[in-house]
């Protein structure tokens, strides 16, 4: 069997807003996280000086898997660059399986997150390639390529699995040999993943390449050398922490076998970021960088400690949460939700809309401010999807980070309609997590029951004068 890939770690601007969006889109499950990764440690095995990260967790349906998000504190992470292309060097592309091919690219258009290109293939093996908030590229994949050989997973159902990374290097012949002999990896033989008329999904129709492939226990790591164009060589400057795919882990349960094939790469030409892994009871890790500099992660985790590894659900923050029954059209509620700059008519802060949404004056990327007794926060529109959701988050002045507030509207089978609050945070001061706790959820609590009582009050007025004018 070959060696397991149990990660693809991205580097993104904003934690928040990358970790709601892979669960929006893909129904990916929260598995915690951790703001540990910093200080010497961090730096050492990261191979980056003075790195400070907060990193969150989520997982598809499948074991000893999780797509990793860093967001860094320190250095700077900076942007793709505008003229990125498909062929240029490095960790380019991640494929997900989607059974609802369809309902996946509504969601996506929901979300704003327009296609690279055309749809490519048959019914039944369409493909499509959009990027992430930071401009990372994903293939969403109708065909599944384990379909011929089915694995069970522990997170089954019809949901989103990844199944391949690609990348693009200099030169295939030491990337194979390394691939198959240091990282002792088996070729996927009969397997046809890509083909001449995929390249067009990422606007590079006509390309001249060629590529090796390899199973990577569950998953398929794909490597690619462009003849026709060639690619840019990674920025001398560059830095794993720079926004997009940062790198892979091939994941252990003996600590015994990491250092076995650390061993072994470093025969092979590799430069680890120290001369030995870093152990820590449990679990054991370090990053190596083959011989074309590509990082690559290694990491022994026991099974009894994945809850703490991020490989089971669970949410990092914390949740507020209330829900009340309101006895008003949909529209009405909607109308009150969306009217940011009187918000105070049933929250405790008075507001000023200060910047307009995109497609409507209310909608994704509007800004708000809130004010109350000397307290000022602004806060931005994330989602807005009329009488339906709104997703917004705080941008300033609370002691709190992380924080996604969302609103979902559902009418129930009395004609009432079901709203339902929750907001999701982290204290920035530490063990103060209960008393914003407390904070937050009893205002939201109290901004609930005041939005039932106006929306109530707006419908019965609106019913009486419709009633007056009828007469």
């Amino acid at each position: 069997m070959s060696q397991r890939l149990s990660q693809i770690a991205f580097s993104v601007s904003d934690l928040r807003r990358s970790h709601q969006w892979y669960q929006d889109l893909f129904g990916f499950t929260p598995a915690g996280g951790t703001e540990s990764f910093k200080g010497k440690a961090c730096s050492t095995v990261q191979g980056i000086p003075g790195a400070r990260t907060t990193c969150w967790w989520l997982l598809d349906t499948q074991e000893q898997f999780q797509i990793e998000l860093f967001e860094y504190e320190r250095p700077l992470s900076r942007p793709l660059p505008d003229d990125w292309r498909m062929c240029d060097i490095g960790y380019n592309l991640v494929g997900i399986h989607v059974p609802d091919f369809d309902a996946a690219l509504q969601r996506a258009e929901r979300l704003g997150a327009n296609l690279y290109g055309d749809v490519v293939g048959q019914p039944g093996q369409r493909r499509a390639c959009l990027r992430d908030p930071d401009g990372a590229l994903l293939e969403l994949m109708e065909d599944d390529p384990r379909a011929p050989n089915p694995r069970l997973r522990p997170r089954g159902g019809q949901r989103p699995t990844v199944r391949f990374i690609t990348l693009s290097v200099a030169d295939l012949e030491q990337s194979r040999d390394f691939f198959r002999n240091a990282l002792e990896m088996e070729e996927a033989k009969g397997v046809r993943l890509h083909g001449p008329e995929h390249e067009a999904l990422w606007g590079l129709a006509g390309a001249e390449r060629k590529s090796a492939l390899f199973w990577a226990d569950d998953m398929l790591i794909e490597v690619v050398q462009y003849l026709n164009p060639l690619g840019r060589a990674l920025p001398a400057d560059y830095r794993i922490s720079d926004l997009g795919i940062l790198n892979i882990a091939f994941g252990f349960r003996q600590e015994t076998e990491l250092r076995r094939v650390f061993k072994r790469t470093v025969n092979a030409g590799a430069k680890p970021n120290f001369p030995i892994p870093i152990s820590v009871l449990n679990w054991a890790v370090m990053y190596v960088n083959d011989p074309q500099g590509f990082s690559i992660e290694l990491l022994s985790v026991r099974p009894y400690y994945d809850g703490q590894m991020g490989f089971t659900p669970k949410h990092f923050d914390t949740l507020v949460h209330h829900q009340v029954r309101v006895n008003a059209p949909r529209e009405v509620i909607w109308d009150v939700l969306a009217d940011h700059a009187n918000i105070g008519d049933w929250w405790c802060y008075q507001g000023k809309l200060v910047r307009e949404g995109r497609e409507h004056p209310a909608g994704v990327g509007a800004l708000r401010e809130l004010t109350r007794l000397g307290e000022k926060v602004v806060e931005e529109v994330m989602t807005f999807e009329p009488l339906q959701r709104m997703d917004y988050r705080l941008i300033s002045g609370a002691p709190v980070k992380f924080h996604l507030g969302r609103i979902d509207l559902r009418e129930t089978a009395d004609g009432r309609v079901f709203v339902d609050y929750s907001i999701r945070f982290k204290a920035k001061i530490p063990g103060t997590q209960w008393l914003m706790r407390l904070l937050i959820g009893g205002r939201m609590k109290q901004a609930t029951e005041r939005l039932k009582t106006l929306c109530e009050q707006r419908s019965r007025q609106a019913s009486q004068a419709s009633v007056s004018h009828a007469a």
